[in-house]
């Protein structure tokens, strides 16, 4: 079971967030770790792309008009 996420992605960068049961945010330099399996999400070298990538992740779900609702925890059932 692939879990719930949403990111960002340029050709070289990809930001994930990973949501609902689990809190987890994932970074990958997809030049320099093409398989994805190296999370950079702490790596100080990463610090300013990290945040750019932040950045562009919150303008686009602005202009999509994303809210909080949609990241609501699903019903346990």
């Amino acid at each position: 079971m692939v879990k719930k996420q949403y990111g960002v992605r340029t050709k070289r960068y990809k930001l994930i967030h990973f949501y609902d049961d689990i809190d987890s945010w994932e970074f990958h330099d997809l030049k320099q770790d093409p398989q994805e399996r190296y999370n950079a999400i702490d790596d100080p070298k990463y610090s300013n792309q990290v945040k750019l990538m932040h950045q562009k992740l919150d303008s686009l779900q602005a202009h999509y008009r994303v809210g909080e609702k949609e990241f609501e925890k699903a019903p346990f059932r």
